[in-house]
């Protein structure tokens, strides 16, 4: 038994070898084919490399550039109509967005002026004084010139006796010296003596009695709006009653920009009776004109804050010029109202040189931006049109070059409402 199983033991080996080595003889008929296949490939493979190499010399010689420069060309042209799409979906957005701000701007406005009513007033730097008849004018004079001599020296003004029949000028860089003078000079004609003493007599009491009026002109703003003021700034207030800033009366301009402030709170849903406030106080350092160290609004946020006012009042005082950045929704009501009052026609005088330098400087910071040939400002500085060289600006450049110019206008104009800024590109052919 032990024998036999041997025998077929060894007979199962035998074939087992036997199929191992007809395996492994496969196993290399496969594997010298496999490599005769690689072999082949790599062949095709070298030749599809150099005929891909001959055949873009091949375009790179008939297009006249290397297979760089074209994938170079490509990308940017890919990138140009990007931006370009990029641009002209920004601009989409801007004018939908534009439109709805401003009409949203245009209703508050609206509805906020509608509710304000004002006189466009404006006050010269002197004042016109009717006397009743010509004669007056010598009896003014006096003998040796001594009447209008004491005058101006107890004043502090100048009086002009003009050619103008029944009329004489009282003149002064400070407006609370021509009040005092004007009102003296009224009381002289009502009394009919004209003499050194009586101008002392009358100079003296006229100066307590337009003291009383700026007082009760101060009273009589804060009860109009409805609002109390602190003591220590009531003088401040009324002396802004004989102030005027290009040719605008600064009381009535701060009683105007606190009703209006307070409309725009009222439809913005704003505080109220902090942009009233701030509206009336914003001005306060224009009362005093010879105090030149630090901006009136500065000045003005001082008087507020040392006179206990709230922080929320004291920062839309100081933030209703561009130096400050307005923080609260008030302190931007009461920048918008003071920019309304200023900027309405017949609110303001301003000089020819003031305006003409004004208008020059815009052009010529337009002028400043690369690709721009020509530049103008017209209405009155509000607009200002710029002609571009078309060949240096595309059109994809003209709205960032437009945004550019009128960040930098706006931060350097201090027109009321901002600049509008129109820029040309325009191509002519003559043949």
């Amino acid at each position: 038994i032990v024998r036999e199983a041997r025998r077929e033991a060894d007979a199962y080996r035998e074939r087992a070898h036997a199929s191992l080595d007809e395996r492994q003889r496969f196993l290399a008929d496969q594997e010298r084919t496999l490599q005769a296949r690689e072999d082949r490939l790599e062949e095709r493979t070298s030749l599809n490399d150099e005929r891909a190499t001959r055949l873009i010399s091949e375009l790179e010689s008939l297009a006249g550039t290397t297979k760089r420069e074209a994938r170079e060309k490509l990308l940017k042209l890919v990138e140009q109509e990007a931006d370009s799409e990029l641009t002209r979906r920004l601009r989409e957005l801007r004018e939908v967005a534009n439109e709805d701000v401003e009409a949203e701007a245009r209703m508050q406005l609206a509805t906020a002026l509608a509710r304000v009513a004002t006189q466009s007033t404006a006050e010269l730097t002197t004042y016109h004084v009717q006397l009743p008849s010509d004669d007056w004018k010598a009896r003014l004079i006096g003998k040796d010139g001594r009447n209008i001599q004491a005058f101006e020296r107890v004043t502090g003004v100048d009086l002009v006796i003009e050619d103008r029949p029944g009329v004489v000028l009282v003149s002064s860089f400070d407006p609370a010296r021509r009040e005092v003078a004007r009102r003296v000079l009224e009381r002289l004609i009502q009394d009919g003596r004209v003499q050194p003493s009586r101008i002392e007599e009358l100079y003296e009491q006229e100066q307590l009695g337009t003291e009383r009026a700026m007082r009760e002109a101060a009273e009589a703003a804060c009860a109009e709006l409805g609002v109390r003021v602190p003591a220590g700034l009531m003088e401040p207030l009324g002396m802004l009653q004989v102030r005027t800033s290009y040719g605008q009366n600064q009381l009535a301009h701060s009683v105007e920009v606190a009703k209006l402030a307070a409309a725009l709170a009222a439809e913005l849903g704003a505080n109220q009776h902090v942009c009233c406030l701030a509206g009336l106080l914003h001005d306060l350092g224009k009362a005093f004109p010879e105090d030149r160290a630090i901006p009136h609004h500065h000045r003005s946020a001082e008087l507020a804050r040392e006179a206990g006012m709230g922080d929320d009042v004291v920062h839309a005082i100081i933030a209703h010029h561009e130096d400050i950045a307005p923080e609260t929704t008030e302190a931007w009501i009461v920048r918008t109202a003071d920019a309304i009052s200023g900027s309405r026609p017949g609110a303001r005088r301003t000089g020819q040189r003031e305006q003409l330098d004004r208008v020059r400087e815009l052009e010529r910071l337009a002028m400043a931006e690369e690709g721009v040939v020509s530049a103008y400002a017209v209405q009155a500085g509000r607009e200002v049109r710029v002609l571009v060289n078309p060949d240096a600006v595309s059109d994809t450049q003209l709205m960032r070059l437009a945004q550019r110019l009128t960040k930098k206008l706006q931060e350097s104009s201090r027109t009321p409402g901002g600049v509008k800024v129109t820029v040309i590109r325009e191509r002519r052919v003559s043949l």
